[in-house]
């Protein structure tokens, strides 16, 4: 037996609403909630906004008040600088979020152009190698580390990358 979806009345709809008010509400309200201009609050902090633009200029970069040093900014300025290559393999065309910024001297603070290296990922983790535990060195297992592995294991390991290889073409 399949049962009928009921319609809810505007009145139940009404009762939900408010319960869920009550439940998930976070108690506080922005200040200008509903201000129009004419409000004088809103009146005097535009006036303050306009004050500072005019005194200050535009909040663009160094004068914003949310400015960071661009100590993140370097990134773009080097792919721009390098071009849009890595510049230790010689990969070319690759878009930016496949570009990564390394730094020669490994400091993240010295951002001028000459320190500043464009690499592909796999180049970039080449530069930055990690230094694994016994204990991690265990848990990726024998083959990742160049030891010696079974014929049966090796068999194993083709049959799923065989696997592996078809779901992908499936997929597209």
């Amino acid at each position: 037996m399949v049962k009928k979806k009921r319609k809810m009345s505007e009145v139940h709809k009404m009762r939900l609403s408010e319960v869920f008010k009550e439940q998930f509400q976070t108690g506080r309200v922005p200040w200008n909630k509903g201000l129009t201009i004419s409000d004088e609050r809103i009146r005097e902090a535009t006036k303050k906004r306009n004050e500072t633009i005019a005194r200050e200029g535009t909040f663009s970069l160094e004068k914003n008040p949310r400015w960071k040093g661009g100590i993140s900014s370097y990134s773009k300025l080097a792919i721009d600088y390098h071009g849009p290559h890595c510049m230790e393999c010689g990969l070319e065309n690759l878009d930016y979020h496949n570009l990564h910024v390394h730094h020669k001297d490994s400091n993240r603070l010295h951002n001028l152009l000459e320190n500043l290296e464009v690499l592909c990922a796999k180049c970039h983790s080449h530069k930055h190698p990690r230094i694994l535990s016994e204990e991690t060195k265990r848990k990726i297992g024998v083959a990742q580390l160049g030891l010696k592995t079974s014929d049966k294991t090796k068999l194993k390991m083709s049959i799923a990358r065989k696997k592996y290889l078809l779901r992908q073409k499936e997929m597209r």
